[in-house]
């Protein structure tokens, strides 16, 4: 996980949008995609479990929410 605060944008251009426990979801404008991590802890420069890029904000956001609620169960 970043420990970047949200709004972020690092040198290559990835913003940081939101997170939720282990879960981010960052954006690229360059490209117009949505990347969401999940990350095995909540530390620092950790590799990630999962990821998925979309070029659909609204499928980004219903996978970063699908991912929050099943850590939740």
């Amino acid at each position: 996980m970043s420990n970047h605060e949200i709004g972020y944008t690092d040198k290559w251009g990835f913003q940081l949008i939101k997170r939720a426990g282990r879960v981010e979801m960052e954006y690229h404008s360059e490209k117009d995609t949505w990347n969401v991590f999940l990350y095995e802890n909540a530390n620092q420069n950790e590799e990630w479990l999962l990821y998925t890029s979309k070029r659909d904000k609204e499928k980004a956001d219903k996978v970063f929410d699908s991912v929050v609620e099943l850590l939740k169960a």
